[in-house]
């Protein structure tokens, strides 16, 4: 499950900042990720 998800209502309706938006909050949930999979070791 994603720490933070996309949603429309947060776009502001420019493509490629939304594009960029998305992207980051990939790299937010990836780091979310590795960090609680660090936690549990």
């Amino acid at each position: 499950m994603a720490f933070v998800e996309w949603s429309e209502d947060v776009s502001v309706h420019v493509k490629e900042i939304d594009m960029q938006h998305k992207n980051f909050l990939k790299l937010i949930n990836k780091a979310h990720d590795i960090d609680w999979s660090c936690r549990s070791k």
